[in-house]
């Protein structure tokens, strides 16, 4: 099938979009959809469509102006880059794209030894976002999950088990994208809920 993506109007000073032909409105919400620093140089030539570890196309909304994205490192430098703008996209990314856009960016970057991540997370107005990719949506959902489980061990006095229950009554799983190969699943966590946490 062909899919059609008609054009929309964009008021940059007002921040609203508007559909050029059925009229919709709604709120410019920017982010980059690929933030990545260099994957393992072991695992050879990789394509650019799936995330992993290293970050990549993560389609994550939250990764938006004021949020921190914690990376993991691989190789001397880093070598981040950022691309794939993306003006609106629901979670899920359904329809294979958001509404693309160009986008300009200043980044800021901070090197922490020994606290990278297993996967990128992001920590958005006092919430955080634990990511997890895996062909299988339940797997990703699980590796998102079981992160979050082990951030509210280490920023709280809580057992696993009270951390797994916290997680269910305060976490939130949203799926990220399905469109990429590797799927996504993102857990959200307001760290208000967390009693005596570390600040972030």
């Amino acid at each position: 099938w062909i899919m059609t993506i008609p054009p929309w109007h964009k008021d940059a000073v007002g921040g609203r979009l508007q559909h050029q032909t059925w009229g919709p409105e709604a709120a410019l919400a920017p982010f980059f959809g690929i933030l990545a620093v260099a994957p393992p140089v072991a695992g050879g030539r990789l394509s650019s469509v799936p995330p992993g570890a290293f970050g990549g196309n993560i389609d994550n909304p939250f990764a938006r102006a004021g949020a921190v994205i914690s990376l993991p490192v691989f190789v001397p430098g880093a070598l981040f880059m950022a691309g794939d703008g993306h003006a609106l996209q629901g979670d899920g990314e359904i329809c294979d794209t958001a509404l693309e856009t160009a986008l300009n960016a200043r980044f800021r970057f901070t090197l922490e030894k020994g606290t990278a991540p297993p996967a990128p997370e992001i920590l958005y107005q006092n919430r955080l976002i634990t990511m997890g990719f895996n062909p299988d949506l339940n797997r990703a959902a699980e590796e998102a999950a079981a992160r979050m489980i082990e951030v509210i061990c280490a920023r709280s006095p809580l057992s696993r088990a009270e951390a797994f229950r916290h997680c269910s009554l305060f976490g939130s799983l949203r799926i990220t994208q399905v469109v990429n190969g590797v799927k996504g699943v993102h857990c959200v966590l307001d760290l208000g809920s967390l009693k005596g946490a570390d600040p972030a």
